[in-house]
């Protein structure tokens, strides 16, 4: 069995995972360390995503139930993601590369909270994300800086966020074996704070072609993660399950049709 370190970050409506650490390789396709390609993000092309359903049948959390819809340019590039009675993101594009995420709040569409600046090296990679936070409800200035750092190979190795005019308080390390990431190593003011297992599926993920989950790495991978284990060195971590399983569903093209979790969410995915 391939075990994985990953951090997750969960919300009632949203679940973001936040980077990996393998521990072990594998040899059965379904359990295998992170495939990371080395490419331009942009330049990824896959099934077009519209539209994703989402119910919690109130096991865990009150029931309920939203939408998620994804509207496409001409060059089906993504452009908007509206998440019934949340955040509003749009995307803005320059030479054909994803330049900025705005996301708006939930209560009011008009409202900015969040940017997120993409800047690339000359091999189209990540340099640096820069993010813009909400400040007094008007404002949104400049309020951290993620540097991404590669080796001679091209291969991610290290993240770097800071807080504008402070020190690196939050580091990922990242670990290669035979060309793939067998390990991330989180850190927060130079000490380990989370680790995470878990295992992929051998499947397309989705979500590698969307610039609103680029913030974190690991969506970049080609396969889904399908099941996570947390172990927490603050004893602050919080979560809705541990262990984790996510049941995936697939289309004949090996894209994520329906995903089940253990503790009662499940999205059922839409494409053109």
């Amino acid at each position: 069995m391939c075990l994985v370190k990953f951090t997750i970050f969960i919300n009632v409506k949203r679940i973001l995972f936040l980077f990996g650490l393998i521990l072990a390789s594998c040899s059965a396709e379904n359990e295998s360390a992170i495939e990371f390609e080395i490419v331009d993000p942009n330049q990824l092309e896959g099934a077009k995503l519209v539209r994703v359903e989402n119910s919690l049948d109130g096991s865990s959390f009150g029931a309920q139930e939203w939408i998620e819809t994804f509207s496409y340019d001409s060059n089906n590039k993504l452009i908007e993601h509206d998440e019934e009675n949340d955040r509003l993101k749009k995307i803005e594009y320059a030479n054909g590369k994803a330049l900025q995420i705005r996301t708006y709040a939930s209560y009011d569409r008009a409202l900015l909270i969040f940017r997120d600046s993409f800047a690339y090296n000359s091999d189209g990679q990540f340099d640096k994300i820069y993010n813009f936070s909400i400040n007094d409800g008007e404002n949104v200035p400049l309020s951290s800086i993620s540097e991404y750092i590669y080796d001679s190979d091209g291969r991610l190795i290290e993240i770097a966020s800071k807080r504008v005019g402070g020190e690196f308080s939050y580091k990922r390390i990242f670990d290669w074996v035979d060309g793939r990431i067998y390990a991330v190593n989180e850190y927060r003011h130079e000490k380990k704070a989370i680790t995470t297992e878990f295992l992929i599926d051998s499947k397309n993920n989705y979500k590698r072609y969307l610039p609103i989950y680029w913030l974190d790495p690991i969506n970049l991978s080609p396969h889904n993660v399908r099941f996570s284990s947390v172990t927490d060195y603050t004893g602050t971590y919080d979560a809705v399950c541990n262990d984790c399983n996510f049941k995936y569903v697939y289309n004949a093209e090996g894209y994520p049709i329906e995903m089940k979790t253990d503790w009662g969410l499940t999205k059922k995915f839409f494409y053109e």
